[in-house]
């Protein structure tokens, strides 16, 4: 692993997720009312500008010093140079950069991932919690080694998690 310094290495392992947890130095709550506050701006769309973003990140008080936040932040951009990004999404994954334990980092993208609301998570829910987890981290072991190509990396957690719903079928 390469030294972190201001920005994301191409894959994050776990020694680097946690220094990259305790720079950040944010809490669950923050990224819930941040969740909360964007949905408040935009109630129709998971989309949001990018003055909107650093809008409430600066609301909830989440630095923007560190340039990891906009790389985070591109990655679930669209349009023009990026003109918008997927708030949902970005949320989510922020949680993992949550300063506490994984799982309750975990436990914060479980609490503002729109699941359908009827007490369970179907499998394309938790495909698309860990796709975006995949995107954020650059998860290589659900494609089976490196890989660079997003459709093979969401290919590869489709196919864990048929197995996993298989086996708890049984």
């Amino acid at each position: 692993t390469r030294p972190m310094g201001q920005s994301l290495p191409r894959r994050l392992d776990m020694k680097s997720l946690q220094y990259v947890k305790q720079m950040a130095n944010f809490r669950g709550k923050q990224v819930k009312d941040l969740y909360a506050y964007y949905r408040s701006i935009s109630p129709h769309t998971w989309e949001i500008t990018r003055a909107e973003w650093e809008e409430g990140m600066r609301a909830q008080g989440i630095s923007l010093d560190q340039k990891f936040m906009y790389s985070l932040r591109d990655i679930y951009s669209s349009g023009m140079d990026g003109a918008t990004a997927d708030f949902r999404r970005f949320c989510t994954a922020l949680c993992l950069f949550v300063d506490a334990p994984l799982q309750e980092s975990l436990g914060a993208a479980f609490d503002i991932y729109p699941f359908s609301g009827d007490g369970t998570i179907t499998k394309e829910e938790a495909a698309d919690v860990l796709i975006i987890f995949a995107q954020a981290l650059e998860i290589e072991e659900l494609t089976g080694g490196a890989c660079d190509n997003a459709a093979l990396t969401e290919a590869g957690i489709v196919r864990h998690l048929d197995a996993a719903f298989r086996n708890a079928e049984r």
